[in-house]
């Protein structure tokens, strides 16, 4: 006879938590917190990255809208793209991206994208299934947030520069790449 084992109820919950906790920060794991990856070089940053935009965040609003984990709540900002750095998937001026992100004030948490601020962000698939599949996470949590200091300036700087990352302050569209 063979034995079978069998997760509780109360199990299964810890695991679909821990599964979902671990979607915030990016592909890499956790949020800022509990990151599973810190960064010591743009090129790595960009290496883990998906798409790699420069763009101005244009709203957002917070939402929970993961089945298995109701109460936990995102800010999903929209992001009109300005210039493609590097990507994965048909990306041009103009469009729109949804960026998810554990709001402002949670375990951790880097701060909420600026509606009109410019920005150049590197970014990480959901993962997420349906409609949220089309969405991106900030690689490394915060580590993947530069923000310009004016609309046309050139160079971006570190959005949080004691992220516990070993990355420059400063970052332009030249070294964007490492």
């Amino acid at each position: 006879m063979k034995r079978r084992r069998f997760i509780g109820a109360g199990t299964a919950l810890v695991l679909g938590l821990a599964l979902v906790v671990g979607l915030p920060g990016c592909s890499n794991g956790g949020t800022e917190g509990s990151r599973a990856k810190l960064y010591y070089s743009v090129s790595e940053l960009a290496q883990d990255s998906s798409v790699i935009v420069i763009g101005t965040a244009r709203g957002h609003w917070v939402t929970a809208d993961l089945a298995n984990a109701p109460d936990l709540d995102f800010t999903l900002t929209n992001v009109t793209v300005e210039q493609v750095v590097k990507s994965d998937i048909v990306l041009a001026a103009n469009d729109l991206l949804i960026v998810r992100q554990v709001p402002e004030g949670g375990s951790g948490s880097p701060p909420i994208l600026t509606t009109g601020q410019r920005y150049l962000l590197y970014l990480s698939h959901s993962g997420l299934a349906g409609d949220q599949a089309s969405q991106f996470y900030i690689t490394g949590a915060s580590a993947g947030i530069y923000v310009a200091a004016s609309p046309d300036a050139p160079a971006f700087t570190r959005v949080v520069p004691d992220s516990g990352d070993t990355l420059p302050d400063s970052v332009s569209i030249d070294t964007a790449l490492g």
